[in-house]
């Protein structure tokens, strides 16, 4: 959510935040990394659609990919 807001104050021109700072927040995914050991693009434009239809992303789905990660790497 801080991203939205930030974007969308930047949009309409307010300067009410001078810095953002998102620890750990995977917002931009042109580069996502390790993250495409467990995905691929048709997945990716699967959750896109997803999210257009249902306008966000179900936890359900968030946590299909947290299920693959070990618990020591979610510390």
């Amino acid at each position: 959510m801080p991203t939205i807001s930030a974007s969308a104050l930047g949009r309409d021109g307010k300067d009410w935040l001078k810095s953002v700072t998102l620890f750990a927040a995977q917002t931009d995914f042109t580069e996502a990394g390790e993250l495409m050991l467990f995905t691929d693009q048709r997945q990716v434009a699967y959750l896109e659609d997803l999210m257009w239809d249902q306008g966000y992303l179900d936890t359900k789905q968030m946590a299909g990919a947290l299920q693959l990660l070990r618990s020591n790497d979610l510390i």
